[in-house]
């Protein structure tokens, strides 16, 4: 499991608010969990840069200036500008380590496939799964060896586990195969 530590300032809620915030050069956000009221905030863009651009999961340590204490969450959602790309408004969602927690992990495939050394085609139909999981069981990736994968066979989800992690995808869902050469 890997941890950021995320420094933000406390905002106003509200259109204006928002829009203010942008202005400023910063991004909205907010904090939703833990059984309290949810917690509006602003952050830099470039601080997000780690958490949103990655294909890893991140437990983000939350550090909100004028609020204590220091909240562990997840990324739930990002919004971005449609003609930018910009990063508009992102959601962070509370995690305990006596719940289990809903996010999607990294697949990163291990060595190379003998079907692949003989002439067939590697076909990865998923790059990411959706996984149940304790926060302190978080993986970076889940790693899954393809080094016996001949030509024509595939690994599905049925085929698959993980320790103290359940997969939540349907077991017949292909993740990865090699395509017999002609």
């Amino acid at each position: 499991m890997s941890k950021v530590t995320l420094k933000a300032e406390a905002r106003s809620t509200g259109k204006t608010a928002a829009k203010a915030i942008r202005n400023k050069g910063l991004v909205p956000c907010i904090f939703y969990g833990d059984g309290n009221e949810p917690i509006p905030f602003a952050v830099a863009p470039l601080a997000l840069r780690s958490i949103i651009y990655t294909p890893k999961t991140f437990v983000v340590d939350l550090e909100i200036d004028g609020v204590s204490g220091t909240r562990s969450c997840i990324l739930k959602d990002a919004s971005f500008d449609p003609v930018t790309d910009a990063v508009v408004h992102v959601d962070f969602v509370s995690v305990s380590e006596d719940k289990m927690i809903n996010v999607e992990a990294p697949v990163k495939l291990l060595g190379p496939s003998k079907g692949v050394l003989e002439g067939g085609k590697l076909n990865q139909s998923l790059k990411r799964l959706r996984i149940q999981c304790y926060p302190q069981n978080l993986p970076e990736a889940l790693e899954i060896d393809i080094t016996q994968l001949g030509q024509g066979e595939k690994i599905r989800i049925r085929d698959l586990s993980f320790e103290n992690i359940a997969l939540m995808n349907p077991s017949d869902s292909l993740v990865v195969g090699v395509k017999a050469k002609r």
